[in-house]
């Protein structure tokens, strides 16, 4: 974030858009008064805002110390200030509300007690008191991977993982080359068991260490990815979720399970190769090179067969999410396949013979890959060392032997830790549109576009312009709508007719800004969606689509009003949901409701007629006090009475409309 923008934000919500702007989280945070010095001690990426002798500002604490604080100055440059400095701004405005009854009751007290009692005083009369609001500045989850992982010091615990799994390998492996020269040459001496007995004890330090660190890293990485991948998928356009449907979220979720331990996994490849180095470190002091050639021969060959492995599990794994897919599909729609198709089931025996087909061919070679790549190392380690054990059985050979049997416990872990990596990159694979919707831009749009938006609206006045637009599908060879103009004023009252498929709601669509015409004008207020963004667009024109593409959300009848404005909700909003509902002819649905706007609705919880839920529809539409309605045949499953209640309020309510009907 440039500082002189946080410096310069005159509220909460100019530094949430900045903030936005520059694909930071602000997570809210508050700042008990005792312990206000502590926090001066340790804040780091930290926005206060201040008041001291009745000004009100922002304080961008960059790290704090134990007697300075680094803070962004007016002019944008780093600063130190004391942190009784920092205390004192953080404290002033509650301290100012007790001055003067603290200073009357230390009046009578000698001067060299007065700031003891003075802070005995504040810290009980403020013993609950915040310093609020206040934000911790995190890097938004979209940001680059790279910088990511260095806010949250992934690559020094990457590094000290490494180095401390290798100070354990290398000890391992003394001890193991102690013994093997021991056994082979028979040469047991008291000093020789302490020795080892004294290694075996320096390396539990490291072992504990390393097992410290790397559950941190783990935990870590683990976070990061899981953050990641939950931020693609809200990222995701309206489009792209309409396109994927059900079935292939849930084949993502089988398929993207790897990535949720990818920190275990990474914790298991650094082992494999500390290993690995260790071993190549050893296979040259023994001077062998027909060993450090098998070593480097059977790398060669566990990479490649691991490529194998992939291809084979890609294919494997696509396959599964498709007949997810399909599954989901068919599960909807199955009493309809019954009643219609006389043969539904030899497409589904096919499909799910050729699954199969794929899976056994997979599984039969990743586990002949798993099981024989450990004791292809054996017995080529065996072979390489087999003459020079038999002319000199004590020499250094000794030593490879005790070597390479003990390897191929680590040759196991390392092609399992790369069956695991292939598990992991085929997920990757798979869930990349989610990996792609990570990196769309948290928010887009220019800043301070609001003022450009008139403040008093008056009826007549050009709303939204289109101009020779057109939009086609993706994977469409033909265009849905093409050449297509209209103006919207305010205040007028529109009805769009046509007859099935001819682009009705396609037009909702892009004139809600959940779709972008590929040609033409597109307008709101004079400004098109790239200079207004995505979020500005879509609260202040509003979209009801079609039942069938609408929801009510297991939760709170008030959430589900109320979510496309506000929540949690301020008592006008309250106030307001239960006007809608009664304006559109729920009093005595709403009446009948134990708990009021607190009563859960949804599929556990109350059960609500099809009329009752297109009226919940427009409601939300309508509490969004948007500039623009757009009604996507809202009122089709409506009484005619309860249509005309419902009409005469959306024509109050709504400054403009668009209904969309059939003729």
């Amino acid at each position: 974030m440039n500082a002189q923008e946080s410096v310069g934000a005159e509220s909460a919500e100019d530094l949430v858009d900045i903030a936005q702007r520059w694909q930071i989280n602000l997570e809210p945070t508050v700042i008990p008064y005792r312990e206000i010095a502590l926090f001066a001690h340790h804040a780091h990426n930290t926005i206060v805002q201040v008041q001291v002798a009745q000004t009100s500002g922002w304080l961008a604490i960059c790290k704090g110390g134990r007697r300075t604080v680094a803070v962004v100055g007016p002019n944008g440059r780093l600063e130190q200030l004391s942190v009784e400095t920092v205390r004192f701004a953080l404290a002033d405005a509650l301290e100012a509300s007790w001055e003067a009854d603290i200073a009357a009751r230390l009046a009578q007290v000698a001067p060299q007690q007065q700031t003891t009692l003075r802070k005995a005083l504040l810290n009980k009369q403020l013993a609950t008191a915040t310093v609020e609001p206040c934000w911790q500045l995190m890097r938004s989850a979209g940001a680059g991977w790279w910088a990511r992982a260095v806010d949250e010091q992934i690559p020094q615990m990457f590094g000290v993982t490494f180095l401390l799994q290798l100070a354990t390998n290398g000890l391992n492996y003394l001890i193991v080359m102690l013994i093997g020269l021991a056994t082979f040459n028979n040469f047991i001496e008291p000093s020789y068991i302490w020795l080892v007995c004294l290694l075996m004890l320096l390396q539990m330090p490291f072992q504990l260490a390393n097992q410290w660190v790397t559950t941190i890293y783990n935990v870590t990485l683990n976070i990061l990815v899981k953050k990641r991948l939950f931020h693609g998928i809200l990222r995701l356009t309206p489009q792209e979720t309409q396109r994927f449907g059900t079935g292939q979220f849930l084949a993502w979720g089988f398929e993207g399970r790897p990535l949720t331990n990818i920190g275990g996994i990474s914790s298991r490849l650094i082992r494999s190769l500390t290993a690995l180095i260790v071993v190549g470190v050893v296979l040259v002091f023994i001077g062998s090179p027909l060993i450090l050639a098998v070593l480097v021969a059977w790398a060669i060959v566990a990479f490649a067969g691991g490529w194998w492995l992939y291809r084979l599990r890609f294919a494997f794994a696509s396959y599964h999410a498709e007949m997810i897919n399909g599954v989901m599909e068919r599960m909807n729609g199955h009493q309809t396949r019954l009643m219609q198709e006389d043969d539904w089931y030899s497409a589904d025996d096919a499909a799910i013979t050729h699954y199969f087909a794929l899976q056994r061919r997979f599984e039969r070679f990743e586990a002949f890959y798993l099981d024989w790549m450990p004791v292809m190392w054996l017995l080529g380690g065996i072979a390489a060392l087999a003459p020079s054990f038999v002319q000199n059985p004590t020499g250094p050979a000794a030593i490879g032997f005790a070597i390479v049997l003990y390897t191929k416990i680590e040759t196991a872990s390392l092609t399992n830790t790369l069956g695991s990596i292939i598990e992991v990159w085929t997920g990757w694979k798979l869930i990349a549109p989610i990996e792609k919707g990570a990196q769309r831009p948290v928010h887009d749009g220019e800043q301070d576009i609001d003022i450009l938006r008139p403040k008093t609206v008056q009826k007549g006045q050009q709303l939204v312009t289109v101009q020779n637009i057109a939009f086609r599908y993706p994977e469409a060879e033909n265009l849905v709508i093409q050449k297509a103009s209209v103006k919207v004023n305010v205040g007028d009252r529109l009805l769009l007719e046509g007859p099935s498929g001819g682009g009705k709601s396609t037009l909702a669509y892009l004139l809600s800004g959940h779709y972008s015409p590929q040609k033409g004008l597109l307008f709101l207020w004079g400004l098109d969606k790239h200079t207004l963004g995505s979020t500005r667009w879509r609260r202040w024109v509003v979209y009801v689509p079609q039942f069938h593409q609408n929801h009510i959300i297991s939760a709170s009848l008030g959430f589900n009003l109320l979510m496309g404005r506000r929540w949690p909700p301020q008592p006008k909003d309250l106030e307001d949901a239960e006007s809608v509902l009664r304006d559109l002819g729920l009093g005595n649905l709403f009446d009948r409701m134990p708990r009021g706007l607190d009563e859960r609705v949804g599929e556990r919880g109350w059960h609500l007629s099809h009329g009752e839920r297109s009226r919940i529809y427009i409601a939300r539409a309508l509490l969004q006090q948007a500039d623009l309605v757009v009604l996507d045949e809202s009122f089709a499953s409506l009484d005619p009475e309860t249509m005309a209640i419902s009409l005469k309020t959306v024509f109050r309510r709504a400054p403009t409309l668009l209904v969309i009907a059939h003729p």
